[in-house]
């Protein structure tokens, strides 16, 4: 297909299963569609992400260990963004219907509490673990954001908490408008660890306009969530590892 864009090869079966179901529904929302008409819809792609082969894109290599067994040496990724990231993003596609970018997680960081408006996001745990608390919001809240926006004195949402996972290599997990959408990650410090990297497919991306990032602080025992600005500590920049990623 020629429209699709210039990507690693370890991608393109991903890049091509996301072209597909744009295809099929570029008269509609993906917001439109039930949690169970998106499973159907998005198989094909969790399919692609499931056969990826991670070790060949983060450039891993592999060894032989005893009994014949194939082994990748994994490095700390994170020693070697440019520049130095907390976390960082590599974005490598990048057009008004979808992004797909990798997230890499230095051990102890985090991506705060934060949702997807409108949106789905496949996410592919490419090397490492990390934790991640989602919460779904009261379904009678569809219109959340228009009432955030059009009445600054409704800074809160009710909310369900959903149980904590922790989500190791090769994990894919999703999220949709009305299921999971607002999320953590969290990277642990576990003796020895080499941090995380996550590639998510984001359909379709943000948006300032439309789909802009918001964050969250849970409230009541995760009941209600309360918007917050980005927290001062967080920064996602955007790097380079190998022949992933762009400075821009």
């Amino acid at each position: 297909n020629e429209d699709i864009p210039a990507v690693p090869m370890e991608l393109k079966s991903v890049v091509q299963a996301v072209e597909v179901l744009c295809s099929q529904t570029h008269r509609s929302r993906l917001a439109d569609f039930s949690s169970t008409e998106l499973d159907f819809l998005l198989k094909p792609v969790v399919a692609a992400l499931e056969n990826l082969d991670a070790a060949s894109l983060l450039s891993y290599k592999s060894r032989e260990g005893s009994k014949g067994r194939r082994f990748s040496d994994y490095k700390p990724m994170h020693k070697f963004v440019q520049p130095a990231l907390r976390p960082g993003l590599e974005n490598q596609v990048d057009s008004e219907k979808y992004n797909i970018g990798i997230f890499v997680f230095p051990p102890g960081s985090r991506i705060p509490l934060h949702d997807h408006p409108g949106m789905c996001v496949l996410s592919r745990v490419l090397h490492g673990s990390l934790n991640v608390q989602s919460f779904d919001v009261i379904p009678e809240q569809k219109n959340w954001l228009k009432k955030r926006f059009g009445n600054k004195k409704s800074n809160t949402l009710k909310s369900v908490k959903l149980p904590k996972k922790k989500l190791s290599a090769p994990a894919v997990t999703s999220l949709y408008p009305a299921k999971n959408n607002i999320h953590e990650f969290k990277c642990g410090m576990d003796v020895g660890s080499n941090g995380a990297v996550v590639l998510d497919v984001l359909l379709p991306p943000y948006n300032f306009d439309e789909r802009d990032c918001n964050f969250y602080e849970p409230q009541d025992h995760g009941r209600i969530l309360k918007f917050v600005e980005q927290p001062p500590d967080f920064h996602c920049i955007s790097g380079v590892y190998g022949r992933l990623g762009s400075m821009d």
